[in-house]
């Protein structure tokens, strides 16, 4: 199997979207970057920089992305990577490199432009509605969701809101799709950004978790 197809599968499984920040140890945070502003987030996600394009274990994002670019799930998860790479780079390095930042900055529309066609290919597309203080989105609510997610954050729960923050951006990026668009796009915004600060708490092993009406801990 070619590193493609591995990295196809793996983000299939979403499995980019359980890392967090702190696999990042603070003694790695201080390192000064090198010539390529290498950044190993994981044992088998590696990124890089030369060239004047962004590599992900030595294949170049961009291409993957095309290779992939019908699949939300991966696009979702190579944005929330390229954020976490771009933040660090700009931490190490005071802002001085900006033509990383510039081409970080031209992945992620890529990816918001892919994500854009993929919700005008299809049909249905997503249905937000509100009343009484409360946000749904295929009836689902948003809200109900996110102060779940702040009682018991999980890994699992986390999952499931950053799979909501793709079917929000979904939205943000139609601005073509639909003549209420003005309408929704201020409370789109709103709810997006309130899954995205959600979505920085760090899970917790669910297993590590006090059983309901238990009075121990992990």
């Amino acid at each position: 199997m070619s590193i493609i197809s591995r990295l196809n599968e793996r983000f299939k499984k979403a499995e980019i979207a359980k890392r967090d920040t702190s696999s990042v140890t603070s003694s790695d945070s201080d390192l000064p970057l090198d010539n390529q502003l290498t950044f190993q987030r994981d044992c088998n996600e590696g990124w890089s920089y030369h060239d004047g394009h962004i590599y992900l274990n030595d294949e170049d994002i961009e291409t993957v992305l095309d290779e992939n670019n019908n699949d939300v799930k991966f696009q979702s998860a190579v944005s929330d990577a390229i954020s976490e790479y771009r933040d660090l780079v700009w931490r190490r390095g005071n802002g001085q490199f900006a033509k990383f930042t510039v081409k970080a900055d031209g992945v992620q529309e890529k990816i918001l432009n892919n994500m854009k066609r993929i919700y005008d290919e299809r049909t249905g597309g997503i249905k937000l509605s509100w009343g009484d203080g409360g946000y749904l989105l295929n009836n689902l609510n948003i809200r109900a969701i996110i102060a779940m997610y702040h009682v018991r954050p999980t890994e699992k729960a986390q999952k499931f809101l950053k799979g909501l923050k793709a079917k929000l951006a979904l939205i943000l990026v139609n601005k073509n799709s639909s003549p209420h668009y003005e309408r929704v796009s201020k409370v789109v915004r709103t709810l997006y950004d309130e899954v995205d600060n959600a979505i920085s708490q760090t899970p917790i092993d669910g297993r590590c978790l006090p059983a309901h009406n238990a009075n121990h801990n992990c």
